[in-house]
């Protein structure tokens, strides 16, 4: 008995050997049938399918790792042919492989996928295995930051072969915690002016990164009060608060204080201004480099 099974619009058959005359006319006609469904998919798709090409010819895999394997049907003439490409493998437990040719290792062995396209195959071989962990690859490497900022570190566990191993437990530290701290999940925070080295091991291996961290540059100075006054003869005290390009206040900062007419007011190290004489004059507060001033009025 001949029997047809239509599978993703792809034709499959079994023709048993023939006993008798009877068997001989049944198995021919189901020759005959099958070449008529041949001839259908090769009318859909453009001509008749010579031959077709994969890339990669030959694939090697981890368990859990996946890839994509290229195929093309070509006609006699060299031409493409539209229309889908049927995959199979030959063992799951070894690898799969999707509707579109993409590859997945399942467990260590040998095994092989096709791809099929009226009435034409290619084979590729796969090969399963399970390499040793080589190396734990750290990204970014090195890294710049401010005080108080963080940043947030990946690490990679690497085959032999160069093929990324999942699943890893992965452990962080940092050799210089009191310049830069790293949480079990890589994030890098700074703390204090310096480098620190982090580093991150699994199965045996480590792999590190260098992270400077730096003081926050002054951006500008915000005096206040921003519109002071002060009675000849009296005081006010006024005060100067150093911010970064994104306007956070920073602390531990040196401010110097001049004024601009030394007979109309001073001005102390700690900004506490004193009137001399009536009128106006600029009191100036200074921090690395960055100045603001403010006009005073001495009444």
């Amino acid at each position: 008995m001949v029997t047809f099974h239509l599978t993703s619009g792809r034709a499959r058959y079994s023709v048993p050997t023939p006993r008798s005359a009877g068997s001989a006319v049944l198995a021919s006609a189901a020759m005959a049938l099958l070449s008529i469904a041949c001839d259908k998919e090769a009318t859909a798709t453009g001509g008749n399918v010579a031959t077709i090409e994969v890339t990669p010819s030959a694939l090697s895999l981890s368990p859990g790792l996946a890839r994509s394997v290229v195929a093309r049907a070509l006609d006699e003439s060299g031409s493409q042919l539209g229309g889908p490409i049927y995959w199979s493998t030959q063992d799951v437990q070894v690898a799969t492989v999707s509707s579109t040719g993409v590859v997945t290792g399942v467990r260590a062995g040998s095994t092989q996928i096709a791809a099929s396209k009226g009435g034409v195959s290619a084979v590729v071989p796969v090969n399963v295995s399970s390499l040793p962990a080589a190396v734990v690859r750290i990204s970014p490497t090195s890294a710049n930051l401010n005080i108080g900022a963080t940043i947030r570190l990946t690490a990679q566990v690497l085959d032999a072969g160069g093929s990324i191993m999942s699943g890893q437990n992965i452990s962080w530290q940092s050799e210089n915690a009191a310049v830069a701290s790293v949480s079990s999940t890589g994030t890098v925070t700074g703390l204090t002016a310096g480098n620190a080295l982090i580093t991150a091991r699994a199965a045996g291996l480590s792999g590190t990164a260098v992270v400077s961290v730096q003081r926050p540059a002054v951006a500008n100075v915000v005096i206040t009060p921003n519109e002071p006054t002060v009675q000849v003869g009296k005081s006010i005290q006024l005060t100067a608060t150093p911010r970064d390009a994104s306007g956070q206040n920073l602390t531990g900062r040196t401010v110097t204080w001049s004024s601009s007419n030394l007979a109309r007011a001073i001005v102390s190290s700690s900004g506490l201004v004193t009137g001399v004489t009536k009128g106006s004059v600029n009191i100036t507060a200074t921090c690395e480099g960055k100045s603001s001033s403010v006009s005073l009025s001495v009444r």
